[in-house]
């Protein structure tokens, strides 16, 4: 399934969420969650990822913390600014 496929059956949510992470950053789960108003951003990404959209994520390490940063690219949307 290509991209333009997956985006005309997708949920408001993963909508927002694919956009936001096509934006040419690397965002957090508190990130998506605000920008995005998504309770539980880590399921949308999982869903996302099932559909068939490569979701990249990079482990982020220090002062005792590590959390994951998330993003999309070879998006149609890829690049441009949050929209939703």
């Amino acid at each position: 399934m290509n991209m333009q496929d997956v985006l005309k059956k997708a949920a408001q949510k993963q909508l927002r969420a694919i956009t936001l992470l096509s934006d040419g950053g690397k965002h957090t789960v508190m990130e998506i969650a605000f920008a995005c108003r998504i309770g539980d951003p880590r399921s949308v990404i999982r869903n996302i990822r099932e559909s068939g959209i490569e979701v990249k994520d990079e482990w982020v390490e220090g002062d005792g913390t590590r959390f994951k940063r998330y993003w999309i690219e070879n998006s149609p949307y890829y690049g441009r600014k949050y929209l939703l």
